[in-house]
Protein backbone atom coordinates (compact mmCIF):
# COMPACT_ATOMS: atom_id res chain seq x y z
CA UNK A 1 0.00 0.00 0.00
CA UNK A 2 2.80 2.39 0.94
CA UNK A 3 6.08 0.61 1.55
CA UNK A 4 7.95 3.76 2.54
CA UNK A 5 5.46 4.62 5.27
CA UNK A 6 5.49 1.13 6.75
CA UNK A 7 9.26 1.28 7.14
CA UNK A 8 8.72 3.86 9.89
CA UNK A 9 8.73 2.57 13.45
CA UNK A 10 5.25 1.60 14.63
CA UNK A 11 5.01 4.36 17.25
CA UNK A 12 5.58 7.08 14.65
CA UNK A 13 3.18 5.39 12.23
CA UNK A 14 0.42 5.46 14.83
CA UNK A 15 1.06 9.10 15.72
CA UNK A 16 0.70 10.09 12.07
CA UNK A 17 -2.36 7.89 11.52
CA UNK A 18 -4.13 9.14 14.65
CA UNK A 19 -3.34 12.78 13.87
CA UNK A 20 -4.69 12.38 10.34
CA UNK A 21 -7.78 10.46 11.48
CA UNK A 22 -8.58 13.18 14.01
CA UNK A 23 -8.10 16.01 11.52
CA UNK A 24 -10.17 14.53 8.69
CA UNK A 25 -12.87 13.28 11.08
CA UNK A 26 -13.14 16.73 12.68
CA UNK A 27 -13.03 18.96 9.60
CA UNK A 28 -13.73 16.85 6.50
CA UNK A 29 -11.51 16.68 3.46
CA UNK A 30 -11.63 20.27 2.23
CA UNK A 31 -11.04 21.98 5.59
CA UNK A 32 -8.56 19.48 7.01
CA UNK A 33 -5.12 21.01 7.46
CA UNK A 34 -1.87 19.13 6.87
CA UNK A 35 -0.25 21.76 9.12
CA UNK A 36 -2.42 20.54 12.01
CA UNK A 37 -1.67 16.92 11.16
CA UNK A 38 2.12 17.36 11.28
CA UNK A 39 1.87 19.49 14.44
CA UNK A 40 -0.21 16.88 16.27
CA UNK A 41 1.91 14.02 14.95
CA UNK A 42 5.13 15.76 16.00
CA UNK A 43 6.75 15.54 12.58
CA UNK A 44 7.83 17.97 9.88
CA UNK A 45 5.67 18.76 6.86
CA UNK A 46 8.52 17.66 4.64
CA UNK A 47 8.48 14.24 6.27
CA UNK A 48 4.73 13.89 5.76
CA UNK A 49 5.04 14.69 2.08
CA UNK A 50 8.00 12.37 1.76
CA UNK A 51 5.57 9.52 2.43
CA UNK A 52 2.47 11.03 0.84
CA UNK A 53 2.76 13.21 -2.25
CA UNK A 54 -0.43 15.15 -1.56
CA UNK A 55 -3.28 15.65 0.86
CA UNK A 56 -5.49 13.55 -1.42
CA UNK A 57 -2.99 10.68 -1.42
CA UNK A 58 -2.86 10.79 2.39
CA UNK A 59 -6.67 10.82 2.57
CA UNK A 60 -7.03 7.84 0.24
CA UNK A 61 -4.28 5.93 2.02
CA UNK A 62 -5.87 6.63 5.39
CA UNK A 63 -9.28 5.43 4.24
CA UNK A 64 -8.05 2.24 2.59
CA UNK A 65 -5.71 1.43 5.47
CA UNK A 66 -8.51 1.96 8.00
CA UNK A 67 -10.98 -0.22 6.08
CA UNK A 68 -8.41 -3.00 5.59
CA UNK A 69 -7.32 -2.84 9.22
CA UNK A 70 -10.90 -3.03 10.51
CA UNK A 71 -11.81 -5.90 8.18
CA UNK A 72 -8.68 -7.83 9.12
CA UNK A 73 -9.49 -7.39 12.80
CA UNK A 74 -13.10 -8.51 12.39
CA UNK A 75 -12.22 -11.45 10.14
CA UNK A 76 -9.59 -12.61 12.61
CA UNK A 77 -11.90 -12.62 15.62
CA UNK A 78 -15.48 -13.05 14.39
CA UNK A 79 -17.32 -16.32 13.95
CA UNK A 80 -19.31 -15.70 10.80
CA UNK A 81 -21.16 -18.98 11.30
CA UNK A 82 -22.75 -17.64 14.50
CA UNK A 83 -26.54 -17.93 14.21
CA UNK A 84 -27.52 -15.91 17.29
CA UNK A 85 -27.73 -12.28 16.19
CA UNK A 86 -27.34 -10.86 19.71
CA UNK A 87 -24.18 -12.86 20.37
CA UNK A 88 -22.85 -11.74 16.99
CA UNK A 89 -23.58 -8.06 17.65
CA UNK A 90 -22.11 -8.32 21.14
CA UNK A 91 -18.82 -9.61 19.72
CA UNK A 92 -18.89 -7.07 16.91
CA UNK A 93 -19.22 -4.15 19.30
CA UNK A 94 -16.48 -5.40 21.59
CA UNK A 95 -14.08 -5.68 18.63
CA UNK A 96 -15.09 -2.16 17.59
CA UNK A 97 -14.18 -0.88 21.05
CA UNK A 98 -10.78 -2.56 20.80
CA UNK A 99 -10.22 -0.87 17.43
CA UNK A 100 -11.12 2.51 18.90
CA UNK A 101 -8.66 1.95 21.72
CA UNK A 102 -5.85 2.01 19.16
CA UNK A 103 -7.42 4.53 16.77
CA UNK A 104 -9.96 6.61 18.74
CA UNK A 105 -11.29 8.45 15.67
CA UNK A 106 -11.43 5.48 13.30
CA UNK A 107 -15.22 5.24 13.11
CA UNK A 108 -15.71 9.00 13.33
CA UNK A 109 -13.49 9.17 10.26
CA UNK A 110 -15.66 6.65 8.42
CA UNK A 111 -18.79 8.65 9.29
CA UNK A 112 -17.09 11.86 8.17
CA UNK A 113 -16.14 10.31 4.83
CA UNK A 114 -19.68 9.11 4.27
CA UNK A 115 -21.21 12.50 5.07
CA UNK A 116 -18.55 14.61 3.31
CA UNK A 117 -19.65 16.36 0.11
CA UNK A 118 -16.10 16.79 -1.21
CA UNK A 119 -15.41 15.11 -4.55
CA UNK A 120 -12.59 13.07 -3.02
CA UNK A 121 -14.89 11.64 -0.35
CA UNK A 122 -17.60 10.79 -2.87
CA UNK A 123 -15.06 8.87 -4.95
CA UNK A 124 -14.11 6.80 -1.91
CA UNK A 125 -17.72 6.06 -1.02
CA UNK A 126 -18.53 4.93 -4.56
CA UNK A 127 -15.52 2.60 -4.55
CA UNK A 128 -16.40 1.05 -1.18
CA UNK A 129 -20.21 0.99 -1.04
CA UNK A 130 -20.42 -2.37 -2.80
CA UNK A 131 -17.69 -3.83 -0.59
CA UNK A 132 -19.43 -2.69 2.58
CA UNK A 133 -22.76 -4.13 1.43
CA UNK A 134 -21.15 -7.46 0.60
CA UNK A 135 -19.50 -7.65 4.03
CA UNK A 136 -22.76 -6.89 5.83
CA UNK A 137 -24.68 -9.44 3.78
CA UNK A 138 -22.06 -12.11 4.46
CA UNK A 139 -22.14 -11.35 8.17
CA UNK A 140 -25.93 -11.55 8.47
CA UNK A 141 -26.74 -14.40 6.11
CA UNK A 142 -26.21 -17.17 8.70
CA UNK A 143 -28.44 -15.63 11.37
CA UNK A 144 -31.38 -17.60 12.72
CA UNK A 145 -34.16 -15.03 12.76
CA UNK A 146 -36.66 -17.58 14.08
CA UNK A 147 -35.19 -16.84 17.54
CA UNK A 148 -37.13 -13.57 17.55
CA UNK A 149 -40.69 -13.13 18.73
CA UNK A 150 -43.27 -13.16 15.96
CA UNK A 151 -45.70 -10.75 17.62
CA UNK A 152 -43.42 -7.71 17.19
CA UNK A 153 -42.25 -5.78 14.14
CA UNK A 154 -38.85 -7.18 13.17
CA UNK A 155 -37.54 -3.96 11.54
CA UNK A 156 -38.33 -1.96 14.69
CA UNK A 157 -36.67 -4.57 16.90
CA UNK A 158 -33.52 -4.43 14.77
CA UNK A 159 -33.52 -0.62 14.75
CA UNK A 160 -33.83 -0.59 18.55
CA UNK A 161 -31.02 -3.11 19.07
CA UNK A 162 -28.54 -1.67 16.56
CA UNK A 163 -29.33 1.95 17.42
CA UNK A 164 -28.92 1.41 21.17
CA UNK A 165 -25.60 -0.44 20.88
CA UNK A 166 -24.24 2.10 18.41
CA UNK A 167 -25.25 5.01 20.62
CA UNK A 168 -23.64 3.37 23.63
CA UNK A 169 -20.27 3.04 21.90
CA UNK A 170 -20.52 6.60 20.53
CA UNK A 171 -21.26 8.04 23.98
CA UNK A 172 -18.35 6.18 25.55
CA UNK A 173 -15.94 7.47 22.91
CA UNK A 174 -17.14 11.03 23.47
CA UNK A 175 -16.45 10.66 27.18
CA UNK A 176 -12.99 9.35 26.36
CA UNK A 177 -12.23 12.28 24.08
CA UNK A 178 -13.40 14.79 26.70
CA UNK A 179 -11.55 13.29 29.65
CA UNK A 180 -8.46 12.09 27.80
CA UNK A 181 -8.61 8.86 29.80
CA UNK A 182 -8.43 5.25 28.69
CA UNK A 183 -11.15 2.78 27.83
CA UNK A 184 -12.35 0.68 30.76
CA UNK A 185 -12.76 -2.54 28.82
CA UNK A 186 -14.22 -4.49 31.75
CA UNK A 187 -16.91 -1.85 32.29
CA UNK A 188 -17.75 -1.67 28.59
CA UNK A 189 -17.91 -5.43 28.21
CA UNK A 190 -20.25 -5.69 31.20
CA UNK A 191 -22.48 -2.95 29.77
CA UNK A 192 -22.62 -4.56 26.34
CA UNK A 193 -23.56 -7.96 27.76
CA UNK A 194 -26.18 -6.29 29.98
CA UNK A 195 -27.78 -4.65 26.95
CA UNK A 196 -27.80 -7.85 24.89
CA UNK A 197 -29.24 -9.81 27.83
CA UNK A 198 -32.02 -7.22 28.10
CA UNK A 199 -32.75 -7.44 24.37
CA UNK A 200 -32.84 -11.22 24.60
CA UNK A 201 -35.50 -11.04 27.31
CA UNK A 202 -37.50 -8.47 25.35
CA UNK A 203 -37.29 -9.73 21.78
CA UNK A 204 -36.49 -13.47 21.76
CA UNK A 205 -38.99 -16.26 22.13
CA UNK A 206 -39.21 -17.84 25.63
CA UNK A 207 -37.53 -21.04 24.48
CA UNK A 208 -34.51 -18.99 23.37
CA UNK A 209 -34.14 -16.88 26.51
CA UNK A 210 -36.98 -14.42 26.05
CA UNK A 211 -39.17 -13.30 28.93
CA UNK A 212 -42.31 -15.26 29.57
Amino acid sequence: MNEKFFKLDSEKQERILNAALNEFASFGYDKASTNNIVKNAGISKGLLFHYFNSKKELYYFLYNYSVDYAIEKFNGEMDYQEKDLLLFLEKTLFIKIQLMRKYPNLFNFFISCYMDTAKEAKELNIMNDARALELKNNAYKHMDYTLFREDMDFARMMATIEGTLEQFSTNEMRKLQITGGELDLDYMYNEITAYTAMFRRLFYKPEHGGGK
